[in-house]
């Protein structure tokens, strides 16, 4: 499980325990959980 992820310029980056583990760039992204992982997915801070 992701830490937090985080969208730069259509980017999604997966991060867990301060590393990048993976970005994403293509293809359809859909995220669950609760919280604010909308609004990471979406690139508001």
């Amino acid at each position: 499980m992701a830490d937090t992820i985080t969208r730069a310029n259509n980017h999604i980056t997966v991060v867990k325990d301060a590393q990048n583990l993976q970005t994403l760039d293509k293809g359809l992204i859909i995220g669950f959980g609760a919280g604010d992982i909308t609004y990471q997915i979406r690139g508001i801070a």
